[in-house]
């Protein structure tokens, strides 16, 4: 396996060089609709795609330490989908340490301190944020999967190239 700093340091530089540079922040605009989630479900795509290369797997375990992961997203009083990458530290099953928004404005995280206020005033308007995770990390216990909006799922099973199906519930005969 390849060690855990510098498949961080890979998968930071691609998203640096290769991302940032080729996002059409116009296409991050708000209020979204379903019709709208076409562009964050690309980007986060190519992100997952590139995370899964450079790691080797879409499955996580605490081995990998501290990662940074492509994660849909949701805001809590809108219900907006962003796409987004979320810092986790493997070893504390999963703990979250931050999250960098892709919105129409750029990359924003809530601790930048180069914001300026209308930013900072803009960023915090996306807390509080639930976030799902791309790629998988089946012993994140600071996920609720029941929380996921089923547009969330579409752009989750896009990205992992899975169809997500709901389990239990009634079946119409």
């Amino acid at each position: 396996m390849k060690d855990n700093i510098k498949m961080q340091e890979d998968f930071t530089e691609y998203l640096n060089r290769e991302v940032l540079s080729s996002v059409d922040w116009a296409k991050l605009k708000e209020p979204y609709t379903a019709h709208d989630y076409g562009y964050i479900k690309e980007l986060l795509k190519q992100m997952t795609d590139k995370f899964c290369e450079i790691y080797g797997t879409n499955e996580l375990h605490e081995d990998y330490e501290f990662v940074l992961v492509p994660a849909v997203i949701c805001v809590c009083e809108s219900g907006n989908l962003y796409a987004g990458i979320v810092q986790l530290d493997l070893t504390s099953s999963g703990e979250h340490y931050g999250t960098d928004f892709f919105t129409r404005y750029g990359v924003m995280n809530i601790d930048d301190e180069q914001l300026t206020e209308k930013e900072l005033k803009y960023v915090r308007s996306l807390h509080p944020y639930d976030y799902f995770p791309t790629v998988q990390y089946p012993d994140d216990i600071h996920v609720d999967w029941n929380k996921c909006p089923k547009e969330a799922w579409d752009i989750i099973d896009y990205c992992r190239g899975d169809t997500h199906e709901q389990s239990g519930g009634l079946e119409l005969i």
